[in-house]
């Protein structure tokens, strides 16, 4: 059985994926327990500094572990750099990033880290299982109906109306 591990506690160049803060771990469980109970799109919504971006990657992380694609969505260029880059401070190392001619560009990766605006250009998804939404409110373009067959998480400072599709 080939197991995917893409975020180990030990990385070869000895950084670590860091344990979650209380709050974090609470939130995290909450939306497993969401999932279980059919609900497939949820929003965990914290302040600025409260490590959404930490918990997002997580909730790759651990839908990359049991084999499955996850898309992190990011609406400004900033973001999907910041996100890229602290992927890789936690190890996640392997990942690509669909925005226009980036160099980091990787289909097969099973995390993605997507531009909403490259995906509303193009008008597709990638495959995924999981999709984690970066700060909802700047996502209303990118319509999620109700039919997508993913799960979706999105951690978000600010709440968001149904336009998005989270209800």
């Amino acid at each position: 059985m080939n197991q995917l591990v893409l975020a180990p506690s030990e990385c070869d160049d000895g950084t670590t994926f860091p344990e979650p803060r209380a709050f974090q771990l609470d939130a995290h469980n909450a939306l497993r327990q969401g999932f279980r109970e059919g609900h497939k799109r949820q929003m965990i919504m914290a302040p600025t500094g409260a490590g959404k971006t930490y918990l997002g990657l997580r909730i790759c992380n651990e839908a990359m572990q049991k084999g499955k694609r996850a898309v992190f969505l990011c609406d400004r260029t900033t973001l999907i750099n910041q996100t890229s880059d602290v992927a890789d401070k936690y190890g996640l190392r392997q990942h690509g990033i669909i925005q226009a001619q980036h160099w980091r560009h990787d289909d097969n990766a099973l995390l993605q880290i997507a531009s909403t605006q490259t995906i509303a250009r193009r008008d597709f998804w990638p495959k995924l299982d999981v999709l984690v939404v970066d700060e909802a409110p700047g996502v209303v373009e990118v319509v999620v109906d109700g039919s997508t067959p993913f799960e979706i998480a999105s951690v978000t400072v600010a709440p968001v109306g149904t336009a998005v599709g989270f209800t």
